[in-house]
């Protein structure tokens, strides 16, 4: 009888050790994780974007590829017209500093032949009174 009595202990320590731990737990959180991740598919499903084949997507994309190239080819002629503005306005100015210039010579030009005017009438004045 003891020997039945230390195999049976024995026999009750085997199967307290071999006893498969509980996942009771783990399964509880797994399924609230997973409630949670149903309700954010199904929010994600209800989205335009993911329920568009691929043709439509392709389309999109095009599309917003063809405006993105009007924009800056529109951006790029009015950086152009700006630009030819500015030319202009710089050309004008430029023929205007040169028309200035040329004022200028006139000026020294008449001064001086005005200087040797009066020094040649006043040469001619002396000849003639001063006889």
């Amino acid at each position: 009888m003891t020997v039945t009595r230390k195999d049976v202990a024995a026999l009750h320590d085997q199967i307290e050790a071999n006893r498969p731990p509980d996942y009771g737990v783990d399964l509880a959180q797994m399924k609230q994780v997973i409630a949670h991740l149903a309700k954010q598919v199904e929010v994600l499903g209800g989205r335009p974007v993911l329920s568009m084949m691929p043709e439509e997507h392709g389309q999109r994309i095009a599309y917003a590829g063809a405006d993105a190239t009007r924009n800056a080819v529109s951006a790029l002629e009015q950086a152009k017209r700006e630009f030819e503005q500015q030319k202009i306005e710089l050309a004008h100015w430029v023929d205007q500093a040169r028309t200035g210039e040329v004022q200028n010579r006139w000026l020294l030009a008449c001064g001086v032949m005005g200087f040797l005017a009066g020094v040649t009438a006043g040469v001619i004045g002396v000849l003639e009174f001063g006889r």
